[in-house]
């Protein structure tokens, strides 16, 4: 009888632990961990491929750049122009919509993600044009800054390169 009802305490013990997410997950490997954000594992150095810098024209070996605890990024030189890439854990794209110095943001859909074109009022004579998407808990930045006038379009450069990079990045979570 005693056997009984410590099988019976036990049986219960474990129904509450399992009703409360303790118990093994449907693959049955233990826990379920709790959800971390992909982008942290994110390098901005690793964001663009030898490929993506050879068909923007620019050179390889990035320089990291992390004049923003939150936005570290990566950038890149050519002959045309310069692009850095940069990963923010802090803000998405509604987040930085609210910002009150945009000279431009125009919102857009990246494949099933929200995102934008920027140009920030101190920029708008430099040539210097950013694409933004959601990545992870956060977003990917791609700054485009065109060294001569009647280059290509430093907006159409920068949403170039976030297309190309896009689908390699963590989906927003």
């Amino acid at each position: 009888m005693k056997a009984l009802r410590t099988t019976a305490i036990v049986l219960s013990g474990l129904a509450l632990a399992l009703s409360a997410g303790c118990g093994p997950s449907a693959g049955g490997d233990g826990p379920t961990p709790p959800r971390s954000d992909a982008l942290a594992g994110v390098d901005p150095c690793s964001i663009l491929t030898p490929q993506d810098l050879g068909t923007a024209g620019l050179r390889p070996n990035g320089s990291p750049q992390s004049d923003v605890a939150t936005e570290p990024g990566c950038y890149y030189s050519g002959r045309a122009m310069t692009v850095t890439t940069y990963k923010n854990v802090a803000e998405t794209v509604e987040s930085s919509a609210t910002k009150p110095d945009w000279a431009k943001f125009d919102r857009f859909d990246l494949n099933g993600r929200p995102a934008a074109t920027s140009v920030s009022a101190g920029s708008t004579q430099a040539q210097i044009c950013s694409t933004m998407f959601d990545s992870g808990k956060g977003m990917i930045r791609v700054s485009a800054h065109m060294k001569r006038a009647g280059n290509e379009d430093a907006c159409q450069k920068s949403q170039e390169i976030a297309k190309q990079i896009e689908p390699r990045m963590p989906k927003k979570q």
